[in-house]
């Protein structure tokens, strides 16, 4: 009933619209609803004072308040403020002389025009943007991923207020740029790809491991960033229920997000870290080439990555059931016994393998405690305690393995994106978990393979076979196609037929809602969505001239950014 006041008036009843929802006649007259008209300025006594229409509005104010205007500012107050507020950097001296000699009735008009045509003022003003953009080089909550290619969007701003584009170009090229056709038929529109970076851009939870949720929430902040950035609304307050103080449904809310969840964010939104799409700058065919080469050439890493992995569990197998034999071996060999080659014919042991074991269990002052239980071993104890040591390498080694073969299927199936080589972010086994292990097997101990040419250890049809694939696979790195440059982008997705959720929970879908525009806004017979995600259908009523907010709110965007404060 709207909590009607006992003995107040009855308000009339409100009409519903053809999609069934009642709008008060308060709301559907709203002035910041109504198209942006042509007022004459009003009349005002004190004419020689205006310089422009604005300034009548002005004036008029301050002569009902009985008012006069503060007197016109100094010549060098005037430039300072205007040079701050177009470039923020202080006129220079010369500047300065240049603006008291000129003594013309344009003087302030050219500083105007050069102040606006300096490199300076789109990065003055693009920075204004950013900031409406919730502009940042990386995803920002649980595990910052970077934007690596953020920089893009940040200078198409900034290039966007040097060349002076027009606002309405400049709004459908952020929302819908990837499906606007290029200047040149024969290229891609690099412009409009690099200008979805507002949408590709903001805060992601990438990391979060209910993905429907994550996706979710990454929708809501593209509509929260266009309903605020291009509307001045907050439409994303009506994602678990109608806005509680303007007319914005909690269906307007699931139709805009429609949109949203029918664009692609994400190469790969289902691994445990969510992949971020990224577009390329270049024709299909060019960027399928690309992929295709660099697919052979992954290929061809992943061969070679084989058969060290073959080797190295061959070597494995070999001496590792053997740490009972050569540590033992090793004792005799530094504490005096005998000599290491006579050592290693009597236990039938490889002299190289045996002297870096001696190296390593010789005693060098050094405090280790996981070499404790050997140090302190009887004679008569040593098999034993070197038996222990064999069991926590082959444990080790096997977990060390299976963690290698789940790095190596991850980068298997990385090979459909454009990724860095097999090799990048291999595991690296910490010291600290298992201090022997760590010593023995890597870092120069009696397993770890040499750092300098390790192929002198395989098997000689290895040490062939590595050898041309070797060959083979800098051949392909020589031959590589060039990398396309990338942009941070969206572009279009599968459709997804929305559902509203209930309270907000998208585990509890309720009914169908098809993609549209806020009733309140685009009436009765909003344009309709056909095919597609619906971006570009977005941009084009968000820049209509009978859209009552989009002009409005840059306006007092602008205002506010020159005088501190919106009309």
């Amino acid at each position: 009933m709207g909590a009607p006041w006992p003995g107040a008036e009855p308000s009339p009843a409100p009409r519903p619209s053809k999609n069934g929802k009642v709008f008060t006649e308060e709301e559907k007259n709203f002035w910041a609803f109504q198209p942006v008209q042509a007022y004459e300025p009003p009349r005002v006594n004190n004419e020689k004072w205006v310089r422009s229409p604005v300034d009548r509005f002005i004036l008029k104010k301050l002569e009902v308040k009985g008012l006069k205007p503060a007197p016109p500012a100094g010549k060098e107050t005037l430039l300072r403020r205007a040079t701050y507020d177009l470039t923020g950097l202080p006129p220079t001296e010369k500047e300065i002389a240049d603006f008291l000699a000129d003594r013309s009735p344009k003087a302030f008009e050219k500083v105007v025009d050069r102040l606006l045509a300096s490199p300076r003022y789109g990065e003055r003003w693009g920075r204004h943007w950013l900031d409406v953009a919730r502009y940042a080089d990386s995803t920002g909550n649980d595990e910052d991923h970077r934007y690596p290619f953020s920089w893009r969007y940040r200078d198409y701003v900034i290039e966007s207020f040097n060349r002076d584009i027009p606002y309405d170009q400049f709004v459908r090229e952020q929302i819908a740029g990837d499906l606007l056709p290029p200047e040149n038929p024969e290229e891609v529109n690099r412009r409009g790809i690099i200008a979805t970076g507002f949408l590709a851009l903001g805060q992601k939870a990438v990391a979060q491991q209910d993905k429907k949720k994550m996706l979710y929430d990454i929708y809501d902040d593209q509509l929260d960033a266009v309903s605020k950035a291009f509307l001045g609304v907050t439409l994303a307050c009506a994602r678990c229920h109608d806005h509680k103080f303007d007319p914005f449904l909690t269906k307007d809310y699931y139709a805009l997000i429609g949109i949203f969840a029918s664009t692609k964010n994400f190469s790969n939104s289902e691994s445990h870290v969510a992949k971020l799409h990224f577009s390329p700058l270049a024709p299909k065919e060019e960027f399928d080439r690309y992929l295709a080469h660099r697919e052979i050439l992954y290929e061809k890493a992943g061969q070679i990555d084989r058969i060290v992995e073959e080797e190295t569990e061959r070597a494995d197998k070999e001496h590792i059931p053997r740490t009972a034999d050569y540590m033992p071996a090793a004792r005799r060999v530094y504490e005096g016994e005998a000599s290491l080659d006579a050592v290693a014919q009597d236990a039938g042991l490889e002299e190289e393998t045996l002297r870096r074991w001696v190296e390593y269990l010789k005693p060098n002052g050094e405090a280790r405690p996981h070499l404790e239980k050997w140090y302190a071993a009887s004679a008569d104890r040593q098999r034993a305690a070197a038996e222990a040591y064999r069991e926590q390498l082959l444990e080790r080694a096997e977990e060390w393995r299976k963690s290698l073969a789940s790095w190596r299927k991850r980068q298997r199936e990385k090979l459909k994106g454009l990724l860095s080589m097999p090799g990048k972010g291999k595991p690296k086994f910490k010291k600290e978990k298992d201090p022997f292990f760590y010593e023995v097997y890597f870092n120069g101990g009696p397993l770890a393979w040499p750092e300098e040419e390790p192929e002198r250890l395989f098997s000689e049809p290895s040490r062939a076979r590595l050898h041309t694939l070797n060959r083979e696979f800098l051949h392909l790195q020589e031959t590589s196609p060039a990398k396309p440059e990338m942009a941070c982008a969206v572009a279009e997705g599968e459709p997804v037929v929305q559902r509203l959720f209930i309270r907000g929970d998208h585990g509890n879908p309720g009914e169908p809602v098809p993609k549209r525009f806020p009733l309140i806004l685009a009436g009765d017979d909003p344009p309709l969505i056909r095919e597609g995600s619906g971006r570009r259908e977005l941009a084009e009523w968000l820049t209509r001239p009978d859209n009552p907010l989009t002009a409005r709110v840059m306006v007092n965007r602008i205002w506010q950014g020159h005088f501190g404060e919106g009309l």
